[in-house]
């Protein structure tokens, strides 16, 4: 993708997690941190010179709080708007033409309701707001004029981009929490406890394609069934697909069916893909690199707690947050650099013209450059 931008979660509609922006190198410093009300627990987008951020008001809280969405100067860190938000956000927002769209959630207490809103771009303002009956924590993707989301309602959603009416809905068995992966005319999205599936449906109109089942394996059985949070990404006619079940699945595109899986304690968050390579943190602690073709191990690196942190690639390196900000050989494993930031990530690190963004639950954005 365009190395200026960052428009949305992925980076792109398909989640790789690649860009072909410049990287920073080492040694590197913190040209500037903004600090938030609240915890951060998603991505950035970073457009055109501006850094959209939302902060998390976080469920745990006694009463109803607000989180916001910020619009930062990319050069300077400094404040130019913001929204006030629900009172839980963990999606990241998808910036297109001249709109920020943002999923909302209302809750803990109470209704538990949710949003997709846009928004102007030049002043934050609602141009218009589009009501589920659950919580939006997954990320919205844009393409070609739809906006595509899903909600604890069981529903994945698509909504026309300028006007704000519904195009389709498609029903799950569970709750939605990832963000959907979009490519070749297919939206692909997984459910939650007590279904677990990965879905394909149709972009066009949102006919089911195909689903298949995680956790639907021999040693597991387990109340929740697995789970798919977060965790899907396409490249190359393949569908990555990370489960609660301890298993990341390789998947057919065109039908679903499984062409390989690896084994591990868990994905909470969404892989990578680049160049052949399938980069995916786990419940192990580790990052792992995987043959794309069959699923190999190629190397695995210690990075320690990983919380629905995902990696990123650019310039042959890998990125993650989780105590720290890490740069890794993308080939050999090898640590580049890391750097100290505030306190554990919860999103993934985004790369934009020489610069690393990465938001921690310590109420902080760090923006790290090469000195």
């Amino acid at each position: 993708m365009d190395g200026d931008q960052w428009p949305m979660f992925g980076p792109d509609p398909s989640n790789t997690g690649y860009t072909d922006s410049t990287a920073p190198t080492a040694p590197v410093t913190e040209r500037w941190r903004f600090e938030t009300d609240y915890r951060i627990s998603s991505s950035p987008a970073v457009v055109d010179g501006t850094v959209y951020l939302a902060d998390d008001a976080d469920t745990a809280l006694p009463e109803r709080e607000q989180s916001h969405l910020h619009a930062l100067d990319a050069e300077t860190g400094t404040e130019q708007w913001r929204y006030p938000s629900g009172s839980v956000t963990f999606s990241s927002p998808a910036v297109v033409d001249d709109k920020v769209f943002l999923g909302e959630s209302f809750g803990p207490h109470g209704e538990e309701t949710g949003s997709l809103t846009a928004l102007d771009r030049a002043d934050g303002s609602v141009v218009w707001q589009f009501d589920v009956d659950g919580v939006v924590f997954g990320a919205p993707k844009v393409v070609d004029g739809t906006v595509y989301f899903g909600s604890h309602d069981r529903r994945l959603y698509a909504v026309d981009a300028e006007s704000g009416t519904e195009r389709w809905r498609f029903q799950t068995g569970s709750e939605v929490w990832t963000a959907p992966a979009v490519a070749d005319g297919t939206v692909y999205i997984g459910s939650g406890f007590q279904d677990g599936h990965v879905y394909a449906v149709s972009a066009d109109d949102g006919e089911e394609q195909w689903r298949f089942k995680t956790a639907d394996h021999d040693g597991y059985d387990q109340f929740d069934e697995g789970g798919v949070f977060d965790g899907i990404a396409v490249s190359d006619g393949t569908v990555y697909a990370g489960s609660h079940d301890g298993r990341l699945y390789a998947l057919d595109a065109t039908d679903g069916t499984e062409r390989w899986h690896f084994e591990n304690e868990g994905v909470p968050a969404s892989p990578a893909v680049h160049d052949g390579t399938v980069y995916v943190a786990t419940w192990d602690d580790a990052l792992f690199a995987l043959d794309a073709a069959d699923g190999t191990e190629k190397w695995q690196v210690s990075v320690g707690r990983v919380d629905h942190t995902h990696p990123v690639i650019a310039e042959h390196t890998v990125y993650i947050g989780t105590r720290k900000l890490y740069a890794f050989d993308a080939a050999t494993g090898t640590e580049r650099w890391s750097a100290d930031i505030d306190s554990n990530a919860k999103s993934a690190p985004v790369i934009v013209d020489g610069t690393a963004y990465i938001g921690t639950i310590g109420k902080t954005l760090h923006a790290f450059e090469a000195e």
